[in-house]
């Protein structure tokens, strides 16, 4: 089987993942241009230069980072390969330089 992994955003201070989505680290980590991928019901992209992220809806706007605002609570988005932090975990956006949050991948290796 192949490993799963768990990408979320933490804001320091709390314990709980704000927010978080599980995928197949194949799916998640394969490389995308502009477009997602479907993968255990959210849309991941990854994006070299760009971003990581995952989102509800197959619709990202991606510049940079993913700004689109439909269903903005289920969101992240992280700046991948530049010398900048993430852009959004959920609806909290502009977290380039923001250090009061951390950002979280989990990797569960099946046996």
């Amino acid at each position: 089987p192949e490993a799963i992994v768990c990408m979320g955003g933490l804001k320091k201070g709390t314990s709980y993942l704000t927010l978080c989505a599980f995928g197949q680290c194949g799916k998640v980590f394969s490389k995308t241009t502009t477009a997602v991928k479907h993968a255990e019901k959210m849309y991941w992209y990854f994006v070299p230069s760009k971003s990581i992220g995952f989102s509800p809806v197959g619709s990202v706007s991606l510049n940079q980072a993913d700004t689109n605002t439909e269903h903005n609570e289920e969101r992240l988005s992280w700046h991948i390969d530049i010398n900048c932090g993430g852009w959004r975990c959920g609806s909290t956006t502009s977290l380039n330089s923001n250090n009061d949050w951390q950002k979280l991948v989990y990797i569960l290796e099946q046996t």
